[in-house]
């Protein structure tokens, strides 16, 4: 097997002609991967040994949760989550975990279902209409499981804030157990809204609902992965994202051809084509 990180291809080596066209393809009976992704050994997954993070999973998952120092892998930028919806660019993902060449679930609250969004108290600005204050909403939750996560940084909702067609991912910037009431760190695309049935959000990136087989988090402060592992590690191929940038682009060539590559595990676009033809 051919394994190559980020690999781009130049315009200056891409490019064939209609006469003599390129082709990339794998060695008949070869697997070829063209990854942004990193290989997480079985020997790194180790029992969770931080106090902090202890007290922070739920006790009925502690004997289940399984902890990767990957500063020690290699891997040191993490990513950042963004926010990305309805009427936004698209960003590239943060770091991502994969199982046997699946992606696995950020922990989250609830793994089934969403919760919903309760009595607005501040609405925020609404970009759609062209008030860019930068505003972020304020609600009221309906789930006194926020209480848990007071104080959490970097939690994240996405659901549905006001429409029913315009689905929003945003930053958690505080949450008020007294007051139960949730204040985001910026503003959906028309403001918030609730009372319909799909007015609903579920939380993400929480350490404190790492709660079943398969879901994970990533601590970028300490630099550890924190896993209920959905089976026997060692059995398992495990990757984690760690490329943002196109792994394969095709900048301005013509009648270049991919064949029989597996364009895996970034955290932005496989393949890139910008211009050029017959590709």
């Amino acid at each position: 097997m051919f394994q190559a990180t980020n690999s781009r291809m130049p315009a200056s080596a891409a490019s064939g002609t209609a006469a003599a066209p390129v082709t990339y393809a794998a060695y008949q009976g070869e697997t070829v991967r063209l990854t942004g992704g990193r290989e997480v050994p079985a020997k790194a997954f180790g029992p969770v040994r931080s106090d902090d993070a202890l007290r922070r999973i739920l006790p009925e998952s502690r004997p289940h949760v399984l902890e990767v120092d990957l500063r020690a892998l290699g891997v040191t930028d993490f990513g950042a989550h963004r926010q990305f919806g309805h009427g936004l660019p698209v960003v590239p993902a943060p770091l991502e975990l994969f199982w046997n060449d699946t992606a696995l679930p950020l922990a989250r609250y609830p793994n089934t279902g969403a919760i919903a969004i309760g009595a607005i108290v501040e609405p925020g600005s609404m970009p759609r209409n062209g008030d860019y204050s930068n505003r972020g909403g304020r609600f009221k939750y309906t789930d006194p499981r926020h209480a848990r996560w007071a104080g959490v940084a970097d939690v994240w909702l996405q659901g549905y804030f006001n429409h029913g067609f315009a689905d929003d991912k945003i930053r958690v910037a505080a949450i008020d157990p007294v007051k139960q009431e949730v204040t985001l760190a910026s503003p959906h695309m028309y403001a918030l809204g609730s009372g319909q049935n799909y007015n609903q959000y579920v939380a993400l990136n929480l350490l404190e609902e790492l709660d079943e087989p398969g879901e994970w988090y990533v601590d970028a402060a300490a630099g550890r992965l924190y896993i209920w592992p959905p089976d026997e590690v060692a059995a398992a191929r495990v990757t984690v994202s760690v490329v943002e940038q196109a792994l394969v682009a095709l900048d301005h060539v013509s009648f270049v051809t991919l064949r029989g590559l597996t364009i895996e595990e970034g955290r932005g676009l496989g393949l890139s084509i910008e211009g050029g033809s017959d590709n």
